[in-house]
């Protein structure tokens, strides 16, 4: 118990050595470190979700509120194992388990709160797993048992292997050959994360320029490791003035803020641009290379 604590506690204990916040950069309003902003929390505001008391049923079910992804991405099968887990708590447990339960409910509840985000809830979720466990051991042993197990148990791993996709959806193709065919892996990558491609782009041919993602809400900088601003929730400085912006002077003045030399756009997605993106782009910038519909531009000087 002592070794998983210390373990557990560890990538808490390092941020706050570090940035002076456990949790950084969430709930910097509390801990206040100096290294983000103090009077606004970090957040993204499409998974601020208020806490119901059917918020769990609501995560598996309604799962698209709470994840890029689609219903059922973290699996039906908890609507099975939730209440075999309430049924096994109807009679005397172990302290532990009653310990492992009370953890996954200050977990959910404590990261639900701040930010209803699938991917953040799983820890919570690995618990509820171990008491799963914990409760199926109760189940009386006997043949006909473990046939009900194993259909059941086979049913579900056919589902589920039918909702992959909704878990994340590039996972609608998925690709075995891409972890030992290059080609295979340059495929998948085109059709589906073509940010990764621009990334390599510049890695390989601009690793100093100051690149600006004028892609809004995209999981840009796709693998850069230059300089870069983002026009996703990420950068909380630099999202909300592009997503503000109505005219070129808008994007100019971040340009000149951030001492941005480039910026990669799109051509093909609306969703992901507004009038300031567009007409700076038409006016300022020159294309430099281009994949598919993804641009890297050089700006030009006023």
């Amino acid at each position: 118990m002592t070794g998983a604590t210390v373990m557990a506690a560890w990538p808490y204990a390092n941020a706050w050595l570090r940035t002076g916040n456990p949790v950084f950069p969430f709930m910097n309003t509390l801990f206040r470190s100096p290294l983000a902003d103090t009077t606004t929390s970090f957040t993204n505001p499409l998974y601020v979700v208020p806490l119901r008391p059917w918020s769990l049923y609501e995560v598996i079910a309604d799962s698209h509120r709470f994840i890029e992804g689609g219903d059922g991405a973290i699996g039906l099968h908890w609507l099975l194992l939730l209440p075999l887990i309430a049924l096994a708590f109807t009679r005397r447990r172990p302290a532990e388990q009653w310990w492992c339960a009370a953890l996954a409910v200050v977990f959910f509840l404590s990261v639900f709160v701040q930010q209803a985000y699938l991917r953040y809830l799983l820890p919570a979720f690995m618990l509820l797993a171990v008491l799963g466990g914990w409760a199926a051991n109760d189940l009386p042993d006997g043949r006909r048992t473990r046939v009900a197990v194993l259909i059941v148990g086979g049913l579900l791993t056919l589902l589920h292997v039918r909702l992959i996709p909704n878990g994340n959806w590039p996972n609608a193709r998925l690709c075995p050959g891409c972890a030992f065919d290059a080609h295979a892996r340059a495929d998948y990558l085109s059709s589906y994360m073509g940010d990764r491609i621009v990334g390599d782009y510049l890695n390989r041919n601009l690793p100093d320029a100051r690149v600006g993602f004028l892609m809004l809400n995209a999981p840009s900088p796709g693998g850069f490791v230059g300089y870069s601003r983002a026009a996703n929730w990420h950068d909380g400085r630099f999202f909300p003035a592009v997503a503000n912006a109505t005219t070129a002077a808008d994007i100019d003045a971040l340009v000149r803020q951030y001492g941005l030399s480039h910026i990669v756009y799109r051509t093909m997605a609306p969703e992901r641009e507004n009038d300031g993106i567009r007409a700076f782009r038409d006016a300022r910038t020159t294309p430099v290379w281009k994949f598919q519909d993804f641009v890297v531009a050089v700006i030009m000087p006023p």
